[in-house]
């Protein structure tokens, strides 16, 4: 996420990463992206989800998305 940052030169916040999962995931549901905004990168206090935990949220619609490119 720091190198998503880095390319938008921008600070995360949960909209920017629902919009942008929304884009380049489709696949995700709204409410899944939306409970991904509790991931302790985007939490103020640093305290939330683990990296784990978001990509354990995350992965199966971001590997289903990416092998439906191909």
């Amino acid at each position: 996420m720091q190198v998503l940052a880095e390319m938008l030169d921008t600070k995360l916040d949960g909209g920017l990463l629902v919009g942008v999962f929304g884009r380049a995931f489709p696949g995700i549901p709204l409410e899944v992206a939306l409970e991904a905004l509790v991931w302790h990168r985007l939490a103020p206090d640093g305290n939330g989800m683990s990296d784990a935990e978001f990509d354990a949220l995350l992965g199966k619609w971001i590997a289903d998305d990416l092998a439906n490119e191909e």
